[in-house]
This record gives C-alpha cells, sequence and structure tokens, in this order.
C-alpha cells in the first residue's frame, strides 16, 4: 500500500504518453496517374511540433511504355515552397528512391496534415501521385516528477505512521 498511491498517480500521469498515437506510413496512391509509390518510411514513427521529418519513397512509372524526363513535385504545408525532384526517365519496372526532408514548425497544432507528390513527365500532364498523411501529436511532458500527498488515518496519535 505504501507504494499504491504513487503507482496510481504515476499511471494517470503516462496515459497521455500512452495516447499519443502512432502514424501510420501509408498513402492515398492514385493509380491512374500512370506513376505508383512504394515502400514509403516515415523517420520519426512518431511526430511533434519541431521535429525534423523524412520520408523515404521509391516512384515508378506504372505505363508500359516509361515515363521520359518525370519531374516530382512535393507539396508539404510545412514548407514554403514545393520541393522539385528530376528523376530523368522512368523506364517500365525501374523505380527511383526519392528522400523528402522538412521541419515540422514549433507552433504546429496538433493534427493531420497532408503532403502531396504530383509528377509530371515530357509526354503528359501533370497529374497527382499520392496524398500522405502526416499525423502531429500534441508534445507530452518528459522528465517531469510527480508528488503527491495521500491522506492517512493515524492509528497511533504522537506515533510514526509509516507511509
Amino acid at each position: 500500500m505504501k507504494y499504491g498511491a504513487l503507482v496510481l498517480v504515476l499511471a494517470l500521469f503516462s496515459m497521455p504518453a500512452l495516447a499519443a498515437s502512432f502514424n501510420v506510413t501509408r498513402s492515398g496512391a492514385y493509380p491512374s496517374s500512370g506513376f505508383a509509390i512504394s515502400e514509403l518510411v516515415q523517420t520519426p514513427d512518431r511526430i511533434y511540433p519541431g521535429d525534423e521529418v523524412r520520408l523515404r519513397f521509391f516512384i515508378e512509372s506504372t505505363q508500359t511504355e516509361g515515363a521520359p524526363d518525370v519531374e516530382l513535385n512535393v507539396l508539404s504545408p510545412f514548407l514554403s515552397q514545393t520541393l522539385n525532384y528530376r528523376l530523368g526517365d522512368l523506364n517500365p519496372g525501374i523505380s527511383k528512391a526519392v528522400t523528402v526532408n522538412f521541419v515540422v514548425p514549433a507552433d504546429t497544432k496538433p493534427g493531420s496534415y497532408s503532403v502531396y507528390a504530383y509528377a509530371n513527365s515530357r509526354q503528359g500532364a501533370q497529374a497527382q501521385i499520392a496524398e500522405i498523411p502526416i499525423g502531429v501529436n500534441e508534445p507530452v511532458a518528459s522528465n517531469v516528477l510527480v508528488a503527491t500527498a495521500v491522506n492517512v488515518p493515524q492509528a497511533n496519535v504522537g506515533g510514526i505512521v509509516d507511509i
């Protein structure tokens, strides 16, 4: 019973940290675009305001003849401008790795955001490839010590009570 109150307080305090959602690395891909992305990895798994984030994925052409002179454009709500990647020719069955880096501003409100990927090639108009959801979690306090007082009935008036 001595440590029961402390364990209860620590368990209640840690619940917000356990409630922080893990970001599921997935994308809403658009097969009709003629391109596909695969092996999408987000680092870190959980994103908080102020974090440096890296998205890494592979892009390939799903067109039977491939796609010449491809440019990938990535729009993020955390960047002031569009990121442009010159990928060159994407031949059928060949994929190219893309890494997108950005910092989530420290004043970002927790919630869901989307990063959009568009591609265009010499043979066609710009097409949206994917919408990549990014979850920004509520910051949690770390290294916080919580102390609490417990009202213990005194069995021995004037004596020592072991808490």
